[in-house]
């Protein structure tokens, strides 16, 4: 990049407004860390095994187009903490949580498809006769083939916290 480029570049970041638009977040978000809320929403079924509630992305999302996902968010820049999770509950979830999510673990994502991403895991438990009004409840053990590849890994930390709070088999 010529110092040409540079002082253009910045010039245009610089008239960038809150939020970001999402192309431009796009086109950045590879290069800079960033930080995200995920939450593993599960519930047991009448049989007592654990499923979870995944959501299908978008089909014009530009990395994981029509996958099925852990419901997540990334928190915005200057954006607090319990906002980013009304957003996420708003938009994602379309529902409120009678309790706050329970932290588990982070996981240091370095290769995502989207970039860098530190992702604060939650899990969340509600009632075995919960209907979402958005995804749907997955088996742990039965996960669709259509999943987001690293969400694999995260599944099994809100499982097994689940497990080490309630004692249910997987």
């Amino acid at each position: 990049m010529t110092g040409e480029e540079e002082k253009i570049l910045i010039e245009g970041i610089e008239k960038v407004k809150d939020p970001i638009p999402p192309l431009v977040y796009n086109a950045l978000a590879t290069r800079f860390p960033h930080v995200t809320i995920e939450i593993g929403v599960l519930r047991k079924t009448m049989e007592g095994k654990r499923e979870i509630l995944l959501i299908r992305r978008l089909p014009n999302d530009k990395f994981w187009t029509n996958l099925w996902h852990v419901p997540g968010t990334i928190i915005r820049n200057r954006e607090s903490f319990n906002k980013a999770l009304q957003r996420l509950m708003d938009d994602e979830f379309c529902f409120n949580f009678k309790e706050k999510p329970e932290f588990i673990t982070w996981i240091n994502y370095l290769h995502y498809p989207r970039g860098h991403e530190i992702s604060l895991v939650y899990r969340h438990t509600v009632e075995s006769d919960f209907m979402p009004p958005k995804g749907k409840f997955f088996p742990i053990s039965d996960l669709p083939a259509d999943i987001v590849k690293e969400h694999r890994w995260l599944i099994p930390f809100a499982a097994y916290a689940q497990r080490a709070v309630d004692g249910i088999e997987l």
